[in-house]
């Protein structure tokens, strides 16, 4: 088992990422003990010396592969900005007077604010036609687009409404705990959702700009 998770590369040659190792170490152990009847088997538990060894090569491997920058890129969405917000509204694509208005309304919203309920009241009736999964997964950006919105240079995807919740609560200084409340996080991965607005970047740069030191020459020369 050390061995193996030292060499094993995909079909391609290239290395998996470091938690990817350890899914592969799980599916490994799930197999002995569903399939080979060894309910016993527990290559990651701590006090079980018998694969010691191997969870040392595993961590060593890790580690290895973190330092190499494999696994280490995350490909994150960008945040719904308010001035998208804005734009959908303008646009009539969000809209409260039509089915189709309403539904996408309910989509961005949940996008959003998900876990927190958001519209009551009001609510037209909707057809039972069925959304597929490619369209839904693409929906958020479509509705940019219907909007108007140009996306060149971003990632966005339905994703990017809970980032753009983040991202707005912890521009507003909200803290971790009240942001973790009302996105449903249970651990410490919101702060991924971090993400720096532009024009609090813009302030960012004016403050480390360099001083505007007067020239006391061109004053002489005024003279």
């Amino acid at each position: 088992m050390p061995r193996f998770i030292n060499e094993i590369r995909g079909k391609d040659g290239t290395n998996y990422p470091p938690n990817t190792l350890t899914n592969i170490a799980a599916g490994i152990q799930r197999y002995l003990r569903e399939e080979c009847n060894r309910p016993t088997v527990n290559f990651l538990k701590k006090d079980d010396l018998t694969f010691d060894f191997f969870r040392k090569s595993l961590d060593s491997r890790m580690k290895e592969l973190t330092n190499m920058g494999v696994g280490t890129k995350v490909n994150r969405a960008d945040p719904v900005l308010l001035q998208d917000e804005e734009q959908l509204w303008k646009s009539g694509v969000l809209n409260q007077n039509t089915a189709q208005g309403l539904s996408n309304c309910v989509f961005f919203y949940n996008c959003k604010l998900r876990p927190v309920r958001f519209l009551e009241g009001n609510v037209l009736k909707f057809s039972s036609q069925v959304i597929g999964e490619k369209k839904l997964g693409g929906m958020l950006k479509n509705l940019f687009s219907e909007a108007g919105i140009d996306t060149t240079g971003r990632k966005i995807t339905n994703h990017s409404g809970k980032v753009g919740c983040c991202t707005s609560l912890f521009n507003s200084g909200f803290d971790d705990q009240t942001v973790r409340s009302r996105s449903g996080h249970r651990s410490s991965a919101v702060e991924l959702y971090k993400r720096p607005l532009k024009d609090l970047q813009l302030k960012v740069s004016n403050a480390l700009n360099a001083p505007m030191v007067k020239d006391d020459s061109d004053k002489e020369n005024s003279d």
